[in-house]
């Protein structure tokens, strides 16, 4: 059984809280649906190129870049902690999606390792 964690990095939390409410819930359902998820593999959206390491959920014109870490532990159970890293607002229209990207990619590189998360939400997986 895997004990699975959302978290938040205070940059992500911070952008959250500037979303319009539906926006905010949106994507808030969405980070339960990964946690509640049996199989990750089958609801994660990984990103490409250099933020290959990365997946993303989406909400309308909103975006939550995440990463997955995994580690066994003694009882031999499996922990998986998904960090949501920031929330971007991307345009619609041609050329935007890679626009977005470029920006996620910058922004990333400018978090430090010491942007610790906080734990937002935990549940064992069956």
């Amino acid at each position: 059984m895997d004990r699975v964690s959302i978290q938040w990095t205070d940059t992500a939390r911070s952008g959250l809280a500037k979303l319009p409410p539906d926006a905010r819930r949106g994507l808030l359902d969405k980070a339960s649906k990964l946690r509640d998820a049996t199989n990750l593999a089958d609801v994660c959206q990984r990103l490409a190129g250099p933020l290959r390491d990365y997946h993303e959920i989406c909400f309308s014109r909103y975006r939550a870049p995440y990463s997955i870490k995994r580690q066994k532990l003694p009882d031999g159970n499996c922990w998986v902690c998904i960090t949501f890293r920031f929330v971007t607002e991307g345009k619609r229209g041609q050329g935007a999606k890679e626009e977005i990207y470029r920006y996620a990619e910058q922004l990333l590189k400018t978090l430090e390792p010491s942007d610790i998360p906080v734990v937002f939400s935990q549940k064992k997986r069956r």
